[in-house]
């Protein structure tokens, strides 16, 4: 009897694993999936908007790291075009954050396709910043970080689209 109820209990934990593990397999960034929701202490049973709910307070975060660096940047800055790029990127940057709680609020309702909206934004909000000073030719010493918050928004895309409405 408490070898069955032994074996229950792992199984039972096991799947519940399972689902960090298989949604983020689902995505196109499979690792950097699982690292957020590993070290974001996310629940083995939580549900799949949950997961999604972790990565998006994780992005806020990130968010609101990159915009304390940009805002840094801006207040070295004299002029010109490296000024304007910041400055763009700056706006941005206020957009997706901005964006995020509605997010999160949508998805603890389960209104996932409104959901969508927002996190669509973090993923344009980055590429914005990340073109506007391309055209304006400036190199940013944090583009890795507007690609990484675009690798955020289409991993939660991803979960989500794979959530029957």
């Amino acid at each position: 009897m408490v070898i069955v109820l032994f074996s229950l209990f792992i199984l039972n934990n096991f799947s519940e694993a399972d689902l960090i593990d298989s949604t983020c397999k689902k995505t196109s960034y499979p690792n950097l999936c699982l690292t957020t929701l590993r070290s974001s202490g996310v629940s083995v049973k939580a549900s799949v908007n949950l997961l999604v709910i972790n990565i998006l307070k994780a992005s806020l975060s990130y968010a609101s790291d990159t915009s304390n660096q940009i805002n840094n940047l801006l207040k070295k800055t004299t002029g010109g075009y490296q000024k304007q790029c910041l400055e763009i990127c700056e706006e941005n940057y206020e957009v997706a954050i901005a964006d995020i709680p509605d997010a999160i609020k949508w998805i603890g309702r389960n209104e996932t396709d409104i959901a969508q909206s927002s996190i669509n934004s973090l993923d344009v909000e980055a590429r914005n910043c990340d073109d506007a000073c391309h055209e304006l030719q400036i190199s940013l010493p944090f583009s890795a970080r507007n690609i990484m918050l675009s690798h955020f928004a289409t991993i939660m895309l991803e979960i989500l689209q794979g959530l029957p409405s």
